[in-house]
């Protein structure tokens, strides 16, 4: 994904650091979402498959093409934007 979005080695680090930092949300996001609601509501056996349902989607939208015009990419709950076309 950093190659695919980064379109230049100039940009490589600015992408990583985005790319990690929405990651990292989406890790706090979901530990607190299981720890004080999902496993309460769907049990831990639920809340495991619920965890790969949704993991298996996200990487199934990760895998879908991306027109090179597009302008906003969502991951998860977030949306990055990057700039249309090369600084």
């Amino acid at each position: 994904m950093i190659k695919y979005f980064a379109q230049g080695l100039h940009r490589i680090g600015n992408v990583t650091a985005k790319l990690y930092s929405v990651n990292t949300f989406g890790a706090v996001i979901g530990t607190v979402l299981a720890g004080f609601f999902l496993i309460a509501w769907f049990g831990v056996n639920g809340t495991v498959y619920f965890a790969a349902f949704l993991n298996s989607a996200i990487g199934s939208a990760a895998l879908y093409p991306v027109p090179q015009n597009a302008l906003y990419v969502s991951a998860g709950m977030n949306v990055l934007k990057f700039p249309k076309g090369k600084p």
